[in-house]
């Protein structure tokens, strides 16, 4: 609360009780409350700078960070490969990848969720979180997994490395236009956590021109 002086002049000479002119006025201060106008507890959060990212001969695009690396993918199939990097030191970056894919939506999902494994030999798909969006008139399958992932040099290369404490989400963009598309980020725990929301953010964005 913030008080403003305000001045309200009385005459007290004998001229102004007989009706004469005020010659000495005196100033009565009075306090008056004014109410300051509050201020946002939370400044608005400045959105963080993107880059286009355009797939399938220009048809779809979507947002993604700017502070996530670039990589050059291992594999042809793979059209896209980011590596969002960890806050925390001695933290591996995630893995991110983007590409089309054959075979049923269901057979996808069958196959990411065998790529995890549970320390209580318990079944992963029990640790398995999936939900259905619809993202800019198109269908997109989210999943949530975390375990022990079997980390492959490629589809179809043998001696994975079993990578504990791994967390994966996924999300797969189906379209009738250019196909489904894959969008994979797996990494540890914490690398996965300080990038959700980002990785959300960016699905948010998928756009098909038809």
């Amino acid at each position: 609360m913030r008080r403003m002086a305000l001045g309200i002049v009385i005459c007290v000479s004998l001229a102004t009780l007989t009706g004469g002119v005020c010659a000495s006025p005196v100033v009565l201060v009075q306090e008056k409350q004014e109410t300051e106008k509050p201020q946002d507890e939370k400044a608005e959060a400045p959105k963080e700078e993107t880059i286009e990212v355009v797939l399938a001969e220009g048809r779809l695009d979507f947002q993604a960070p700017k502070s996530w690396e670039k990589k050059q993918p291992k594999f042809n199939i793979v059209e896209a490969e980011f590596a969002p990097k960890c806050s925390k030191e001695n933290v591996d970056p995630a893995r991110l990848t983007i590409m089309a894919s054959g075979g049923s939506v269901e057979a996808n999902v069958e196959r990411w969720i065998g790529q995890f494994s549970q320390e209580d030999a318990s079944d992963t798909e029990e640790h398995t979180k999936q939900e259905e969006k619809k993202i800019n008139g198109m269908k997109v399958q989210i999943l949530d997994i975390q375990g022990t992932y079997a980390d492959s040099a490629g589809p179809f290369a043998g001696n994975a490395v079993q990578r504990k404490g791994y967390r994966m989400l996924g999300a797969i963009v189906e379209t009738k236009v250019v196909g489904n598309y894959y969008f994979k980020m797996y990494g540890p725990k914490e690398t996965i956590d300080e990038h959700e929301k980002r990785f959300m953010d960016m699905i948010e964005t998928i756009k098909l021109s038809l």
